[in-house]
């Protein structure tokens, strides 16, 4: 309508006609246009506000709408507080509201509104129009929803995440960084080197501050301190953002804290070390037999086992197996067991070995632990025989004093008896009835006078006659008596060293030792066999045999083919009186005189012996001493043998 148009004043043609196109303009507008009255009627509304509110004309809308707060808002106080702030302010612009259209669907709206009053000041009409904004609304509400997921996740991750400015500015941080630095909150605002460490200028070693120069993913481990001065380690990770020319705008900070990480791999590598330098030898395998981690202990035990262990290393098939089934039925095995070294030795270990399960209690893997004790059996083996030996020593030292005594008391008798008898020989004539007996009395009391010179030698009471002698020509000479008293199927073979060196001894007990070790070895062939008598020269180390001085001796070996003896015979054979013959067949006293002479020689004397497998005597007697040698000090030493030997009496 134009402006310079009188009110009351009638239209011109070209005045309607200007009317009719602003009207025209109005009511065909892209956006809803309305005037309505302060009670709540539309006066006014153009095509389009009654296509946005779901009515088929602008006529059929003004008629039906009777109150527009309860059929055009779809909240009625919403117009009370348009109608409010438009007596406020006498406009609004883009104040958004929810409105429902004749079939009470709801769309969102952006109203912009002005007052017209009267010349009283009274509100008369509200002019306004709006605009469809439900597609914007909904994108917002997208938005909205999709920045409260991204803002849930980003404050959920259990890392910190923080981002920065190309200034090192921190710009946003997730919710574990505020826990991790509660005593530097806020802390978006602040230069990350000043809110996470405290200092006024950057770190030495910055990650972030590489990531901004090179725009290259860094990463480093940095330290953590928190608020109650607990320290830990965080690494870190700085992520460059770059804008689409590629310049760096900033970096997003990805820290994680391995505090625990670190101390479980300190505590690792303490266990592995710890493993590793172990003395005990451990192995690991799988429950199919792969082996697949052993210390050094076992490596040098058993060398790199690629194969399975059971087959590798266990000497005995059957225990490996047994192992095998206790540890994969969930259970433990504890105790000895021969194995097989690297060099083929047979080594004998304390195993301990038991199964690793997992969360479901089932075998993962077969864990074993190798103890060699080899050297502490043999220790307790030495052990063992040396207080056997002591024992035997103690015993046979007892058992000599006893026989001893008794000889002594026994040969006081034989005397008495002896000097009645010579008595009476000499009141009888030759023809008397009583010289027979007498004689046959004297007879006795010889026997008697051997049996106690055989006790003196045990006891060692009867000092021997000891001169130089050669070893090898006594037995040679010995064993030309022994020969025609044993059976000829026993065959007496000879192994003498040359140039034996000479002994201190008494030739007549030599020649005893030698009558009564033959005449035993022979009676302890049925039928046929052989005795193998021989000599060494040997040097015998301190210890190598017990209460023996290191030195040079003369070793004589008798070995039969005969029955053999077992351990309960073998533990009494030297006793004085001790058989194992029939009654009368023996006195007892022929193995207990030999251990008496060798003994009363500075020697020692020891048996071999397992039944059906014979038996082997061996004797150590010093030799000579280079100072004693006068006649054989310009001949060469012959080639010594090593004496090692150890054993039980």
């Amino acid at each position: 309508m134009p402006q310079d148009r009188i009110p009351g004043e009638a239209c011109t043609p070209k005045d309607c006609t200007d009317l009719l196109e602003c009207r025209g303009i109005l009511m065909n507008a892209p956006i809803g246009i309305f005037t309505s009255t302060p009670e709540g009627r539309f006066t006014t509304v153009n095509n389009t506000m009654a296509d946005l509110c779901g009515y088929e004309s602008p006529e059929q809308m003004i008629s039906s709408v009777t109150s527009i707060d309860e059929q055009i808002y779809d909240d009625p106080c919403d117009r009370q507080i348009i109608k409010r702030l438009l007596e406020e302010q006498d406009e609004i612009i883009n104040h958004e509201c929810r409105f429902q259209r004749h079939d009470k669907t709801r769309f969102w709206v952006s109203i912009n509104a002005r007052i017209q009053r009267d010349q009283d000041n009274r509100i008369v009409n509200y002019h306004g129009f709006i605009t469809d904004i439900t597609e914007q609304k909904q994108s917002q509400d997208r938005l909205a929803r999709k920045e409260e997921f991204l803002s849930t996740v980003f404050d959920s991750i259990q890392d910190g995440v923080s981002v920065l400015d190309a200034d090192m500015r921190i710009l946003r941080v997730n919710k574990k960084m505020n826990e991790w630095y509660s005593h530097m909150l806020p802390l978006e605002g602040k230069k990350c080197y000043q809110a996470y460490h405290g200092r006024s200028t950057e770190c030495r070693v910055c990650p972030v501050s590489r990531a901004l120069k090179t725009g290259c993913l860094e990463m480093d481990e940095i330290p953590l301190v928190q608020k109650d001065g607990a320290t830990g380690t965080l690494e870190l990770y700085a992520f460059p953002m770059q804008d689409d020319t590629g310049q760096v705008t900033g970096v997003v900070e990805f820290v994680r804290n391995i505090s625990k990480r670190k101390k479980a791999e300190e505590s690792l590598h303490l266990f592995v070390e710890t493993i590793e330098n172990s003395s005990d030898a451990i192995g690991i395998s799988t429950p199919d037999g792969k082996h697949y981690y052993q210390n050094q202990a076992f490596t040098n035990m058993f060398g790199a086992i690629g194969d399975d262990p059971r087959q590798a290393i266990f000497a005995e098939q059957v225990l490996a197996t047994e192992v095998f089934q206790t540890i994969m039925s969930g259970d433990r095995w504890t105790g000895e067991a021969e194995m097989i070294a690297k060099d083929g030795e047979v080594r004998t270990v304390f195993l301990r070995a038991y199964p690793s399960k997992d969360q479901d209690g089932n075998v993962k893997a077969l864990v074993g632990v190798h103890t060699d004790i080899t050297e502490q059996k043999e220790t307790l083996k030495n052990q063992n025989k040396l207080q056997t030996q002591l024992f035997q020593a103690q015993k046979m030292e007892s058992v000599g004093i006893l026989a001893g005594g008794v000889a002594h008391d026994f040969n006081n008798l034989l005397h008495t008896i002896s000097g009645n008898v010579q008595l009476l020989s000499m009141s009888k004539p030759e023809d008397h009835p009583d010289s027979k007996r007498l004689r046959t009395i004297e007879r006795s009391i010889d026997r008697a006078a051997r049996l106690v010179r055989q006790l003196l030698l045990f006891s060692r009471k009867a000092r021997p006659k000891r001169e130089k002698i050669d070893l090898n020509r006594e037995i040679t000479e010995t064993v030309r008596i022994l020969e025609p008293t044993i059976s000829e199927l026993v065959e007496i073979k000879l192994n003498l060293e040359h140039n034996l060196w000479p002994i201190s001894a008494d030739k007549v007990q030599m020649e005893q030792i030698i009558l009564n070790l033959g005449t035993n070895a022979a009676e302890a062939m049925s039928e046929s066999g052989t005795i193998l008598i021989e000599t060494n020269n040997v040097i015998l180390d301190s210890g190598d045999l017990p209460d023996m001085d290191a030195g040079r001796y003369v070793q004589l070996t008798i070995t039969d083919t005969g029955c053999g003896m077992d351990n309960e015979v073998l533990d009494h054979v030297f006793d004085p009186f001790f058989t194992t013959k029939e009654v009368g067949q023996g006195t007892g006293l022929g193995l207990a005189s030999v251990y008496g002479i060798v003994k009363s020689h500075n020697g020692y004397i020891k048996c071999y012996s397992e039944p059906d497998k014979g038996s082997v005597f061996k004797i150590f007697l010093p030799a000579i001493t280079d100072a004693e040698l006068d006649d054989d000090r310009d001949h060469p030493e012959p080639a010594l043998k090593k004496g090692t030997d150890q054993t039980v009496e």
